[in-house]
């Protein structure tokens, strides 16, 4: 749902009640502040400002309160690397909730930013002009197979480099190519052994692996 409906139900006003209430704020300098160094923050933070308003770590407080009493045990979230500041500040506003949610509740996965490339040259982008490049772009591009396979071939915390000529050509430098390649020739093979009356069966596969003889299949047999 939209952030905006956390305010509109009352659901961050709830939330801040609460953390009144458990005894984990404080006021200084005209603001309200959280005493997230009871749960590991290095300093506490500002909740809501002299000026009025709160700070945006705490509508994710709210979200993810309503988020465990609607049963959801396990969360992940996954966001930019640029947002890593409010992991700690998130959870330490759920413990301070006192709403029994685990230590180290929700899960966070932290993405690097992501280099499109298209002839060789970068494509721009601004999240403030409004030029950026979403997920179903790249699908709508280059497939689903080819975003999915380049999106987690490397890990979240280390750079990616997408480049959108490489995942549209068709030819062995692409690796999602040689593996749909692959797969076709493998679905080949089944369709001939049906054609000639013959049956393939896991288990029996299984029990002749010792048919495996040269370096290469075993190889490939270990690293799968």
């Amino acid at each position: 749902f939209l952030e905006s409906t956390l305010y509109e139900t009352g659901a961050v006003e709830r939330t801040v009640q609460r953390l009144i209430t458990t005894g984990h704020c404080y006021e200084q300098d005209g603001a309200l502040w959280l005493r997230t160094t009871d749960f590991d923050d290095d300093k506490d933070r500002v909740m809501r400002k002299r000026e009025g308003g709160y700070t945006y770590f705490l509508p994710d407080v709210a979200y993810h309160l309503n988020k465990w009493q609607r049963g959801f045990v396990r969360v992940i979230n996954e966001q930019g690397a640029d947002h890593h500041s409010t992991v700690t500040r998130v959870r330490a506003g759920l413990q301070a909730l006192e709403q029994d949610i685990p230590k180290g509740w929700p899960e966070y996965v932290l993405h690097q930013m992501v280099t499109v490339m298209r002839q060789g040259v970068e494509v721009k982008l601004s999240k403030r002009a409004g030029s950026y490049v979403t997920l179903r772009d790249l699908i709508d591009e280059v497939g689903r197979d080819a975003t999915r396979y380049f999106l987690v071939a490397r890990a979240p915390n280390s750079q990616l480099i997408f480049d959108i000529d490489l995942a549209l050509s068709q030819n062995n430098d692409n690796p999602v190519y040689y593996i749909q390649y692959a797969y076709a020739r493998t679905c080949s093979v089944l369709r001939k052994l049906v054609a000639q009356g013959w049956e393939w069966q896991v288990e029996d596969a299984v029990q002749h692996l010792d048919q495996l003889r040269e370096e290469h299949e075993k190889s490939l047999l270990r690293r799968l």
